[in-house]
């Protein structure tokens, strides 16, 4: 029985299948080299412990603290249970030093001070678990097995470091490998530090869908971010430049009054990317001499990947109204 004959249309358009797969083929394989080649020349830099590069004072004064000091033993000062909004309203913001070379920063920890509020913990372990996976495309963008992993002890004792050394960082909340979605919604409304910022209206149509949305997205993608409306910043990336980009749009939100404007704006690409680039910028002049490479090796690949995000924004906007101006003339 003879095959049945495919017709010379047929053979032509699977022809052009087959060489436009080709050619995506041969496309990915040269973005995947340029990578791997520009990592490579970007990767380098002197090996400085942490501690030496970001060096942390002696001691910090907490109105209260919940860590392991490095003989094993859990130290608590002003109530274990008490959340960051309720320690400052029952403590009465009285101070106590602790000494910095007592912290094992390997274990977690809940730092609250005047300034600022920080919290080293591990999100639930479903989380944790879809978070490896939806986080693969981020680890092979930027060529990173590690990158989402969460801070180890001397990157979160670098993070704490800046948001101890820099002042211009007030009523900030730092947290490290971990989210609380819940909480922080509550602190839209409880926390007098998150409150003093926006109106009830913008807490109630912005801040609570955009605290939801962005925590629980960050949870399970494992991924960095700063929100606005609640004044947080979440870090997973085993990398200073990260940390100090989140904290960077901090900075750049607090050139204003209030912080729904910073958030509300950012859903147009211009603004987005303008945004993106000003993190950058400070997190470069942030980072000790050593990690200034930090800046080409991962800030700049991240911001690439909002030039796209804008760059499909502006095609589709395009196709839309080429499409609208074609049914119009069929129209007429």
């Amino acid at each position: 029985m003879l095959a049945p004959q495919i017709p010379n249309s047929e053979k032509i358009k699977m022809k052009e299948v087959k060489t436009d797969k080709n050619k995506l083929g041969k496309r990915l394989l040269g973005i995947a080299g340029g990578l791997v080649l520009y990592y490579f020349l970007t990767g380098h830099h002197p090996n400085v412990p942490d501690r030496e590069k970001y060096p942390l004072p002696q001691e910090i004064k907490v109105i209260q603290a919940n860590y392991t000091n490095k003989t094993g033993e859990e130290i608590s000062i002003g109530g274990k249970n008490l959340r960051f909004h309720e320690a400052r309203k029952q403590l009465n913001l009285e101070e106590r030093a602790i000494n910095t070379d007592d912290i094992d920063f390997s274990k977690d920890m809940q730092l609250t001070t005047k300034r600022y509020n920080f919290a080293r913990d591990k999100d639930y372990m479903v989380s944790r678990a879809i978070g490896w996976l939806v986080s693969l495309p981020r680890r092979l963008i930027l060529f990173d097995y590690d990158i989402s992993n969460g801070l180890n002890a001397e990157k979160t004792k670098s993070v704490l470091a800046k948001l101890e050394n820099d002042t211009t960082l007030k009523n900030l909340t730092v947290r490290v490998n971990h989210n609380e979605p819940l909480y922080d919604t509550k602190r839209l409304f409880r926390d007098d530090m998150v409150k003093a910022r926006n109106g009830g209206a913008a807490r109630v149509l912005f801040g609570v869908g955009s605290t939801l949305g962005a925590e629980l997205f960050s949870e399970l993608s494992r991924g960095d971010y700063y929100n606005p409306m609640t004044q947080s910043v979440c870090v997973y990336s085993n990398v200073e430049s990260v940390a100090f980009h989140e904290m960077g749009h901090y900075r750049d939100c607090h050139r204003y009054d209030r912080d729904w404007v910073y958030g509300i704006f950012r859903a147009f690409p211009p603004v987005t990317l303008y945004q993106e680039a000003r993190a950058s910028l400070f997190a470069k002049k942030d980072l000790a001499e050593p990690d200034k490479n930090q800046f080409a090796r991962y800030l700049i690949p991240a911001f690439a990947t909002y030039l796209l995000w804008a760059a499909g924004k502006v095609k589709k906007a395009a196709k839309k109204i080429k499409d609208e101006d074609k049914e119009e003339d069929k129209e007429d």
